[in-house]
């Protein structure tokens, strides 16, 4: 055991008149309060305590991420699947921040070891449809927003994920179902009647197409008013 540690620990918290503990709840506190740099500040002098306390790498992670810094999220997440190989959300936190920096590679692989260490990770298989949408999986997305959907998720915005995946191997008709799924969740998205649109159109239904543009520039969308003038005249 390293005793000499222990002791300038002890001493640091007597100094400061704050232990580990002390520093990570006011730096949760704080992150709260959307204090993000404080926060990190406050995660640091927790971790300069107890440098071996893999949440509140974590947790500092969580409030660079919310500070827009996603390579310090990144190492910080790191830092603590070091510590915890097992932390589930260490590695969807890294993910999301590995999406923000355009890896979209290195996000997949972290929200697949997600999943392996929780199977009914819902949202976790949500981002990894969608960094795999971004990279071009289109068939592999769509076997995620299943097993999210099998997994009761009824959002809106997770039929519209899946119905522009559907688009993009040309499975039409399966993605007006899924648009028209999000609309019924979802009624006030014009993009979703937009893309609806375009997906009747590509199965020749002009007047389907035209009836969901319209109903798209009744929302405001601003793309119905030229797709109206050019298609639908």
């Amino acid at each position: 055991m390293n005793y000499a540690f222990i002791l300038t620990a002890l001493s640091m918290s007597v100094v400061y008149g704050q232990t580990a503990k002390d520093y990570y709840d006011t730096g949760n506190k704080l992150n709260n309060a959307k204090e993000y740099e404080n926060a990190i500040n406050s995660f640091s002098k927790s971790i300069e305590l107890d440098p071996n306390n893999a949440k509140v790498y974590y947790s500092r992670a969580n409030a660079k991420y919310l500070n827009k810094d996603f390579k310090g999220a990144v190492e910080d997440n790191t830092k603590a699947i070091e510590l915890n190989p097992q932390y589930t959300q260490a590695y969807y936190n890294r993910g999301l921040a590995e999406h923000e920096m355009v890896d979209d590679k290195s996000a997949i692989d972290d929200y697949t070891k997600a999943i392996e260490l929780n199977s009914k990770y819902t949202l976790a298989y949500v981002k990894r449809a969608n960094s795999k949408t971004i990279v071009g999986e289109f068939k592999e997305a769509i076997t995620d927003y299943d097993m999210a959907i099998k997994l009761n998720v009824n959002d809106a915005s997770v039929f519209y994920d899946r119905a522009n995946a559907k688009a993009k191997i040309e499975d039409f008709k399966g993605a007006i179902e899924d648009f028209t799924r999000a609309i019924e969740l979802n009624p006030k998205d014009g993009s979703a009647y937009i893309n609806r649109g375009f997906c009747k159109d590509r199965l020749l239904d002009k007047k389907g197409a035209c009836s969901d543009w319209l109903k798209a520039k009744d929302l405001g969308n601003m793309d119905a008013y030229n797709l109206l003038d050019q298609f639908c005249k």
